[in-house]
């Protein structure tokens, strides 16, 4: 009897738990279409512009320019995959009584 509660309780929390996922799945993929393709092309740019600086012969400018690509390129995948993950759970968590 009691395996059968156990397993009743578990079976509920999977149900559960896969309802939050499949929420949390779809708020983040609404997030990035409607923000992603503005950030990306915005991001690309500006890595475009300090790209340029990569050419320089002064070595001091060319590492100016690596480093801001880089740090571009990072930022962007963090606003697309942790900014939007964080916005959801803080959202999630004011709204709880």
């Amino acid at each position: 009897m009691r395996k059968k509660i156990l397993r009743g309780i578990a079976y509920l929390s999977l149900r559960h738990h896969r309802k939050i996922l499949l929420i949390f799945i779809s708020l983040f993929a609404v997030a990035l279409l409607l923000t992603g393709r503005a950030m990306t092309m915005c991001s690309i740019t500006t890595m475009l512009g300090f790209g340029s600086l990569v050419t320089a012969r002064y070595q001091a400018l060319s590492t100016m320019g690596w480093v801001t690509i880089l740090g571009m390129g990072f930022c962007l995948i963090a606003s697309l995959t942790l900014l939007p993950t964080l916005l959801i759970l803080w959202k999630r968590r004011s709204s709880e009584p």
